[in-house]
């Protein structure tokens, strides 16, 4: 048998440390993933290539990515997602102009700022064609976010709005 595959359209998502990976292959493979979306991401502890250091320097491509982290999780930095990993990919996300991507890490997105609920922003500084979306809730370190705030792992993944929304996210493409 003799199996085709989209190569245009490979995604790649994870939770937690998967997001931390995640993230590592979103500065590096951005010929090979289409888009990204990472869940709850310490954005520290991982290998990020940097510019000018050599063999391993950071490519200045643009990635589709999506992020969805909880405003009150305890093990991984909200904070730090949103004023880190963010900045990072607008860096290179920004309207192609005169033959590259400018800035966009200036643009803050919309967050979620009450007990309930969940707020997507898209950034509009962004190049079409590489979209960012920024997803902030009320809850903890957990994959399956729900509107309400809770902790509850065991509510399971039918509550949740997540998977909707990254398949949204993917879908576009």
């Amino acid at each position: 048998m003799l199996f085709r595959s989209d190569t245009t359209r490979v995604f790649a998502t994870g939770f937690s440390f998967g997001a931390m990976f995640t993230n590592s292959l979103a500065q590096d493979m951005q010929e090979r993933l289409r888009a990204v979306a990472v869940y709850a991401t310490a954005d520290y502890n991982i290998w990020l290539p940097s510019a000018g250091t050599g063999r391993y320097d950071a490519k200045d491509l643009p990635i589709a990515w999506m992020a969805v982290h909880g405003k009150n999780d305890g093990m991984c930095n909200y904070d730090r997602a949103k004023n880190s990993a963010l900045p990072r990919i607008l860096k290179r996300n920004g309207k192609f102009t005169d033959g590259k991507f400018t800035d966009a890490s200036a643009e803050k997105p919309q967050e979620n700022n009450g007990n309930t609920g969940h707020v997507c922003y898209d950034l509009k500084t962004v190049d079409e064609r590489f979209p960012v979306k920024f997803c902030s809730w009320p809850g903890g370190h957990q994959w399956t976010a729900h509107d309400n705030g809770s902790m509850d792992v065991g509510a399971g993944w039918q509550d949740t709005w997540v998977p909707e929304e990254v398949h949204k996210f993917f879908e576009q493409f």
